[in-house]
């Protein structure tokens, strides 16, 4: 997600296997956080899987924009 300063990959995906998921988790991999942008914190690191956004559930990455805050 641009606004956060997130680049994120939708879970399913061919990574699945290779980054240890089960193939029925669903959210979002954190694949880069851009150093100095809102989500440039110790708890998001790349190779996370986010599969909720407060108390909303995230299973895709239109999921994840949603539930997102806005930018501001």
């Amino acid at each position: 997600d641009g606004r956060l300063g997130l680049t994120l990959t939708g879970l399913p995906s061919r990574r699945d296997s290779d980054a240890g998921f089960p193939s029925e988790l669903r959210g979002v991999l954190v694949e880069r956080v851009r150093p100095g942008a809102a989500a440039d914190h110790p708890d998001v690191q790349p190779g996370m899987l986010i599969t909720h956004v407060g108390t909303e559930p995230v299973a895709d990455l239109d999921a994840f924009k949603a539930a997102s805050p806005p930018a501001g």
